[in-house]
């Protein structure tokens, strides 16, 4: 039935749904007067709108919220290096064209780290996989801000075990939570963190270097990671528990 006035609207009125007549419409149409002596499209407006599906407040949006923050970091802390390569490699010792190797040997690792990590988001938890993701990734960014060229293989394996299991875990807490018709709504926005956050690597990372030295820059990094672990553990009850 929402079908019909919706498409009327689309071709009516559908650019000029948004005004003065259609809120007071709505309005109405909430306060359980008629509507029937407003103009065609008018009630037809309304009854669709109406009928929408609210969108709910809990707990889809924690949850959205928490993993959209996850996804930005982790993306953001697996493209340090190659942001800072042109900064760091002097400092490090190495040619800052071979930082193609250090990427490509994260998500080397991080590969099948993602495929075995299911069982381990059963057992613990979505939102339990993600904090030990970033804590991860906050150790390996702590331990490249040393500076020392011998600790990257161990950078690169933690941040392979941070960003392997990342998206699955997400996943899992937002199929879990997020209603039918809304699932594209809701994965297109979680998903839009990971460009999001190599957006944030390029403009944030630099300046922080510029400023304060890389050392620093990537230390930056690391804590924002562990203080997001920590500031979604109040979640967990409440993620944790919900079912749509």
């Amino acid at each position: 039935m929402a079908i019909t006035p919706i498409l009327h609207c689309g071709n009516s009125m559908g650019r000029r749904l948004i005004n003065k007549q259609l809120i007071i419409a709505v309005i109405l149409l909430h306060r359980n007067k008629r509507v029937a002596s407003a103009p065609p499209w008018q009630a037809h407006c309304a009854a669709a709108f109406a009928s929408l599906p609210a969108f709910p407040m809990k707990p889809v949006l924690p949850a959205l919220a928490a993993t959209f923050a996850i996804q930005i970091l982790l993306s953001t802390s697996a493209l340090v290096g190659p942001v800072l390569a042109p900064i760091a490699a002097a400092d490090l010792g190495v040619d800052a064209a071979r930082v193609g190797f250090f990427v490509s040997s994260i998500y080397i690792f991080a590969a099948p780290v993602g495929l075995i990590s299911g069982g381990f988001i059963a057992r613990f938890g979505g939102l339990r996989v993600s904090q030990v993701c970033l804590a991860a990734a906050a150790v390996a960014l702590t331990l490249a801000a040393i500076g020392s060229v011998w600790l990257l293989p161990l950078v690169v394996i933690l941040l392979g075990l941070g960003v392997g299991p990342s998206t699955p875990a997400s996943s899992q807490i937002l199929a879990r939570l997020t209603p039918r018709h809304l699932m594209n709504l809701v994965f297109s926005i979680k998903q839009s963190a990971v460009p999001l956050g190599a957006a944030l690597a390029g403009l944030a990372l630099p300046s922080l270097a510029i400023a304060f030295g890389w050392n620093a820059a990537v230390l930056v990094a690391g804590v924002a990671c562990l203080a997001t672990a920590v500031f979604v553990q109040p979640l967990r009850g409440q993620i944790g528990r919900a079912h749509v």
